[in-house]
């Protein structure tokens, strides 16, 4: 994963760049100047952008993104690297698991749903819609695959919880 950090403005051809990054694209080049043979490099990855106001975006990067908006830390809840750190090695398993759970539940899901209307990123906003079936939620603006702003702090920690409470409802029916 690549991660651009504190991006205040995207010039053209990088907006350009990173939607060939996320949505794929490869480079033909042959092998030697002297002979015929190709070589292919294709390449799809996930990218992260952090961003107080990333300015104007194109709008095809901004069917690419998924966000989420963080609330500031208060004063009482800033915390030094070495406890965030420790904080996040003791809760590292139980997130992990509460996101691979949360997948299998989505490709579970995922082929009965249906939307009346899909936007240009069709693929991407089913999987987005799976994930509101999955966790009971409506994600704001999820419906048209351009953006998905994440609950409040208490709500992202229940949502593993809630994820687990809803398959152990479906499985004990």
């Amino acid at each position: 994963m690549t991660c651009l950090d504190n991006v205040s403005d995207l010039p053209g051809w990088l907006s350009d760049a990173l939607c060939l990054a996320v949505t794929g694209d490869g480079l033909l080049r042959r092998q030697l100047f002297t002979d015929s043979d190709v070589s292919v490099l294709a390449f799809r990855r996930v990218l992260a952008m952090t961003s107080i106001d990333p300015g104007r975006l194109h709008g095809d990067l901004a069917d690419r993104l998924l966000v989420i908006e963080l609330d500031r830390i208060s004063e009482d809840d800033r915390a030094a690297d070495q406890a965030i750190t420790a904080a996040w090695r003791a809760a590292h398993p139980v997130v992990l698991a509460g996101l691979l759970d949360l997948a299998v539940e989505v490709q579970r899901v995922l082929p009965t749903v249906r939307s009346g209307r899909l936007p240009r990123m069709a693929d991407f906003a089913q999987i987005l819609l799976a994930v509101d079936q999955v966790l009971g939620t409506i994600a704001g603006g999820a419906a048209d695959g351009r953006e998905l702003v994440a609950p409040s702090p208490p709500a992202r920690r229940a949502a593993p919880a809630r994820a687990a409470a809803a398959r152990r409802s479906r499985s004990t029916r």
